[in-house]
């Protein structure tokens, strides 16, 4: 619910035994098997239906278990296209399920696994028409915490939007950063172009960034532009005790 909100979706969501269930028998399958698969086998030690449905509807992560794969979900550094981020953001999602595994390995360092089901059966469509107008970013427009923007794609989600003509444009103190699109990847969420920004940024400086034509669900063509002021929550914090 922390990053719908902060985002501006509703965050009117809930977690169902139903799903919690799936997503808990995935993140055994994973663990059993010491991988990542969102078509396990039947042949996979502890595989089940339930499991299978989990993984096959549901983010995937090894390594760590419980709420601490929602920040990594959310970064998706690595992730071609922020699936996993885009799901959680969907703004029509309202169900979602989570289980985990935790162990040892034969050093003795803690691991785990997590499945967070994203795709069920319930929905809620009664934004559809604004979110065709309306994006969706991370980093969202306005303050932003710093804390999320370390090593992570940056991203613009806008319900049946086509991005295959896009130009991403972003400066700081009037100075064009370099940016790498990664290719689009349709089919998780809302459609989205994510990119990577390769120039240092100043995160004591706002940064602005610009969409030059993005077409959205009508065929209209549309740009977009937004300013991004990052801020530091330590030290927001650090002079909130003093």
């Amino acid at each position: 619910k922390f990053f719908r909100r902060m985002i501006g979706v509703s965050d009117d969501v809930i977690f169902t035994e139903k799903y919690n269930q799936q997503a808990q028998d995935a993140a055994l399958i994973m663990n059993a098997n010491s991988l990542l698969h969102h078509h396990p086998k039947k042949t996979y030690s502890c595989y089940s239906e339930s499991g299978y449905k989990g993984a096959s509807h549901g983010n995937l992560y090894a390594g760590r278990w419980s709420s601490d794969c929602i920040d990594g979900y959310i970064n998706d550094s690595g992730v071609k296209g922020v699936g996993h981020r885009r799901w959680i953001f969907h703004p029509f999602n309202t169900h979602f399920g989570t289980g985990s595994t935790l162990g040892k390995t034969s050093y003795g360092s803690v691991y785990g696994y997590n499945c967070l089901v994203v795709i069920t059966d319930e929905g809620n469509l009664n934004s559809k028409n604004f979110y065709k107008t309306h994006p969706i970013t991370w980093p969202t427009s306005g303050y932003f915490p710093t804390e999320f923007m370390h090593n992570c794609p940056w991203s613009f989600s806008l319900v049946g939007a086509d991005f295959s003509k896009v130009k991403v444009i972003v400066k700081q103190n009037g100075v064009n950063k370099k940016v790498v699109k990664e290719p689009l990847q349709n089919g998780y969420g809302s459609n989205t172009i994510s990119f990577i920004i390769k120039s240092e940024l100043n995160t004591t400086k706002p940064i602005e960034v610009a969409l030059i034509d993005v077409y959205t669900s009508d065929g209209e063509r549309r740009n977009y532009e937004y300013e991004v002021i990052p801020f530091s929550i330590e030290t927001e914090t650090q002079y909130t005790k003093n």
